[in-house]
C-alpha cells in the first residue's frame, strides 16, 4: 500500500523560514506562490529527495528540523545540528554537520532511526572491509582520506553501511519509505527533464537515480515501451489462439445475424485504431454465415479478448493525444506508432525533427507525456514553474489538464508558480510562502 504525504513542517529553512504545510487529499492539489527566494522549489526538492532516497540532498540545505507527516499518522523527523569540524578520528573527512532521521508511528512508537555525521562516515570508510557484502565505490575505498564529506554521501553502498552502523530498525524504516512515491517535473523541461523510468525497462541504460531526457529521448523511450507491449501482446495472443477450439466448442453463445453484424462493426472499429498504431496486424472479419455462426461468434469473442490486453495502454495514448491536440500546435499534428513512438507532421512538409518544435511546444509535450506515462497512480506529483515558455492561453489550460489527469490517476499535485494565469480562480487552493512569513507579496 502506498504512503501518502499529509503534511510538511520545516523549521529554520536557510536559517530564516519556517513553514507548516498541509496537503488535503480532498482538494487534490496545492499551489505554492511567493517571492523568489522563499523556498518554493526547495520544498519540491525536499519531497522529491525523500521519495528517491536522495538523503545527500538534505545535507545541501540549511535547516533545523523537518517533519514529514503521512496519512497513516506516522511521522519522519529530520533534525540537523552543527558539530565540531575536528572529527575525533585519524581519517580526515570534511564536514561539520550531523543529520538524524527518526520515524515514529501515530502513538509515538519508534519505527526506526539512524544518524549520519562526518565521524561515522570516517569510521565506515576506514573499516569498509567489515561491510564487504555491501558494494562501495572503489574510488572511495582507495582514496577515502581525500574524499569530501558531501561527495561521500552520494555513494549508495557507503550510505547503506552507515545506516547499518548507526541505525535502529533502520531497514524497516526504509522499507516503509519505499511506499512513498513522488514524481517531479522540474522547471527546466525543454532542455532536460527529470523523468522516472520503471526499473530495467531499457537494458542499455543503467538505473540508479532519476535520469535526464531530451524530447527525442522521450520519443525513443515511448517507442521502446510500445514495442515491448507489442511483444507481450503477441505472447498473450498466442495463448488465446491455443485455447480457441476448446472455448468455441464449450461455449453456448451464438450470435444471430443482427447481433453479429453489430459486434463485427464494433470489432472492426476497435481493431482499426490499434492497427493504425501498429499494435496489431490487419484482421479480416468474415461476414455472417448461419452455418458457422458458433465459430464466428467465438472468433469475435476471442479477438475482443486479445484487444483487451491494450485497454490500459490505449486509454493513456488517447489521453496523451487528446491533451496535445487541445493545445492546438500551429500547423502541426502528432502521430503515434510503434515504429516511431510519437512525432509531428508539419502541414504540407512531412514529419519534422522534434528539436524544431518551439520551446513552448516542447515544454508541453514533455509535460504531458510525463503526466500520462511516467507518473504512477496514487502518488504525489510535483511541478515547478509550469508557466515556463507558455503563452497565457496555454497557461490558463494548465490546471484543467492537471485536474483531469489527477482525477484519472488519483494524484495529489503540488504546483509552484508565479503565474496568475496558472492559478485562475483557484486562489483558495494557494499557499503564499511570503505571506506565511508575514511579508508583503505585491503583484501575486
Amino acid at each position: 500500500m502506498k504512503m501518502k504525504l499529509k503534511s510538511l513542517k520545516i523549521e529554520a529553512l536557510f536559517n530564516t523560514f519556517s513553514y507548516d504545510l498541509h496537503f488535503d487529499s480532498q482538494d487534490k492539489y496545492l499551489i505554492l506562490t511567493g517571492i523568489n527566494g522563499y523556498g518554493k522549489t526547495t520544498i519540491l526538492n525536499m519531497i522529491s529527495a525523500l521519495a528517491n532516497k536522495d538523503l545527500y540532498y538534505f545535507y545541501t540545505v540549511p535547516f533545523a528540523s523537518i517533519d514529514f507527516g503521512f496519512e497513516d499518522e506516522s511521522v519522519l523527523s529530520l533534525s540537523s545540528d552543527r558539530i565540531d569540524d575536528a572529527v575525533s578520528t585519524d581519517v580526515p573527512v570534511s564536514g561539520g554537520r550531523s543529520l538524524h532521521f527518526e520515524m515514529k508511528e501515530s502513538d509515538s512508537k519508534a519505527i526506526g532511526s539512524f544518524c549520519i555525521d562526518a565521524g561515522t562516515i570516517a569510521r565506515v570508510m576506514k573499516n569498509y572491509y567489515h561491510f564487504s557484502h555491501i558494494s562501495i565505490n572503489s574510488r572511495l575505498k582507495d582514496d577515502y582520506e581525500s574524499t569530501d564529506f558531501y561527495q561521500v554521501m552520494k555513494d549508495e553502498g557507503l550510505l547503506n553501511a552507515i545506516i547499518q552502523l548507526t541505525g535502529k530498525n533502520a531497514e524497516q524504516m526504509m522499507m516503509r519509505l519505499d511506499a512513498f512515491k513522488a514524481f517531479y517535473i522540474e522547471a527546466e523541461r525543454t532542455v532536460e527533464c527529470r523523468y522516472l523510468r520503471p526499473k530495467n525497462t531499457v537494458p542499455d541504460l543503467e538505473y540508479r537515480d532519476p535520469k535526464w531526457y531530451l524530447i527525442d529521448h522521450l520519443a525513443s523511450d515511448f517507442r521502446y515501451m510500445l514495442n515491448n507491449e507489442y511483444a507481450n501482446y503477441v505472447k498473450y495472443s498466442q495463448q488465446v489462439d491455443s485455447d480457441f477450439i476448446n472455448q468455441a466448442v464449450s461455449s453456448s453463445l451464438v450470435y444471430n445475424q443482427k447481433t453479429y453484424d453489430a459486434e463485427r462493426g464494433k470489432l472492426i472499429v476497435r481493431a482499426k485504431e490499434l492497427e493504425l498504431l501498429g499494435l496489431i496486424p490487419h484482421w479480416d472479419v468474415k461476414s455472417y454465415d448461419e452455418t458457422n455462426a458458433k465459430m464466428l461468434t467465438a472468433y469475435i469473442v476471442a479477438q475482443n479478448k486479445k484487444m483487451d490486453y491494450y485497454n490500459t495502454l490505449l486509454s493513456k495514448i488517447r489521453l496523451f493525444y487528446k491533451l496535445v491536440e487541445e493545445r492546438g500546435f500551429v500547423n502541426k499534428n502528432m502521430s503515434v506508432t510503434v515504429k516511431d513512438g510519437f512525432r509531428f507532421r508539419a502541414d504540407g512538409n512531412g514529419f519534422i525533427d522534434l528539436s524544431l518544435l518551439s520551446s513552448g511546444e516542447q515544454n508541453e509535450v514533455v509535460m504531458l507525456y510525463t503526466l500520462v506515462f511516467s507518473v504512477g497512480d496514487d502518488s504525489m506529483l510535483l511541478i515547478d514553474e509550469p508557466e515556463n515558455s507558455l503563452h497565457v492561453l496555454w497557461q490558463k489550460k494548465f490546471m484543467r489538464t492537471i485536474e483531469e489527469v489527477s482525477a484519472v490517476k488519483n494524484l495529489f499535485v503540488i504546483v509552484a508558480t508565479h503565474s496568475p494565469q496558472i492559478i485562475g480562480t483557484r486562489w483558495d487552493n494557494c499557499c503564499d510562502l511570503t505571506e506565511l512569513m508575514g511579508g508583503e507579496n505585491d503583484g501575486e
